[in-house]
């Protein structure tokens, strides 16, 4: 994820103990498995909040605290303080795509860092209460972008409910792993896209397109790596649902517009051309990929328009040669195209290789248990 960055570091030396234990431990409950009987579940769900707990929030909340009493560019990540900075600029009534962050928190960190806000404008709630409060560790964005994630993955497993065979293991990759637990205290600001991404898929698996099309546009809103699911939703969605598939993602678009009024060449500079590398300023996604190796021999933004052109086709014809027909399948889908997306973009950052992984952890999860899938002899009962 980032062994050379310091912050990383600090939480690999914190997490190591929680991991190791709870590799015992579970090696402990396997091996007495037959002997623990039904009891051996609620053992593993308590191990996994354990470690959830070790490696995860406890060095999450301990940077913050760290953070609190030190300066505030301290203990955190560039994505952190450039979310709160930008909520600051807004409450001053300044347009966040439009303003320099070379002072403040921000001074040390590479000018691309200091002169771009990369995300999209929903972002921005996350470091209100840093801006309004300036100093409280809880007013920290990653706390809030935790909050956010966790409440967002645990309805989406209220959502299913007991009905599917792995949703201990939809927690487990997408917070308990390093996948999910290292991000707390680095770059938060991706899980609670991904938290929402899951829940939507939830929704759509309940049939409640609207709804599902609400979550993964309040996602999109975030950042615009939820996007490739929205047309996998739509067509897993009954025929006449996928339309509220599509509304209930063009609700959140209400945060958009503000800003492509206010500033149109400033919003599309910070959130196209700077995540793209075709900004002024160099872009710290640099990360070596396939897409990285080509734009060394091929112009950024040939590559970029040719690897949205190859997106956009290959999404297309997967739903012309054969829609998905469950929530898993889009799931699925979708995460082919991210991977994609991720290999082939001409700026590269590890991070976000979360998102494919996480949605084909989803596909993968989102079975049902042989004893609720209706076989094919069964009757179909009458509604009453």
């Amino acid at each position: 994820m980032g062994a050379g960055i310091p912050l990383y570091r600090e939480w690999g030396s914190a997490a190591w103990g929680p991991y190791l234990a709870g590799a015992v431990a579970s090696g402990l409950v396997a091996a007495g498995a037959r002997r623990l009987g039904s009891r051996r579940w609620p053992i593993r769900v308590l191990l996994a909040l354990a470690v959830f707990a070790g490696a995860g929030l406890g060095p999450m909340v301990w940077e913050a605290v760290e953070r609190s009493e030190t300066f505030a560019g301290y203990h955190a990540q560039s994505e952190v303080i450039i979310i709160e900075e930008a909520a600051t600029a807004l409450l001053d009534g300044r347009d966040p795509y439009a303003v320099s962050y070379a002072e403040g928190p921000l001074a040390a960190r590479p000018p691309g860092v200091q002169e771009h806000f990369p995300y999209q404008p929903a972002m921005i709630a996350f470091g209100l209460p840093r801006a309004l409060d300036g100093r409280s560790w809880l007013a920290d964005a990653r706390i809030w972008l935790s909050v956010i994630t966790m409440a967002a993955i645990g309805l989406g497993l209220i959502v299913l409910g007991k009905g599917f065979a792995r949703p201990l293991r939809i927690f487990q990759v997408l917070l308990v792993l390093p996948t999910g637990a290292a991000l707390l205290s680095g770059g938060a600001h991706v899980l609670p896209v991904l938290g929402l991404m899951f829940l939507a898929l939830a929704l759509a698996d309940r049939g409640r397109p609207l709804w599902a099309g609400s979550a993964v546009g309040i996602a999109s809103a975030l950042m615009p790596f939820a996007l490739p699911l929205v047309p996998f939703l739509a067509a897993a969605s009954d025929r006449p649902a996928w339309r509220r598939v599509i509304l209930g993602r063009a609700m959140p678009l209400v945060a958009v517009v503000p800003f492509l009024l206010w500033g149109p060449a400033a919003y599309l500079e910070d959130t196209v051309s700077y995540p793209f590398g075709l900004a002024a300023e160099a872009t710290t996604a640099q990360a070596t990929s396939p897409g990285s190796l080509v734009a060394r021999v091929v112009p950024k933004w040939l590559l970029a328009v040719g690897v949205l052109l190859l997106l956009a086709g290959w999404t297309a014809f997967r739903l012309r040669a054969g829609p998905p027909l469950t929530a898993a399948g889009a799931a699925r889908e979708a995460a082919v195209v991210l991977a994609a997306a991720v290999l082939l973009s001409p700026t590269a950052r590890l991070a976000y290789a979360v998102f494919p992984i996480g949605l084909a952890v989803c596909a993968w999860a989102l079975v049902p248990r042989p004893q609720d899938v209706p076989r094919a002899t069964d009757k179909t009962r009458p509604m009453p």
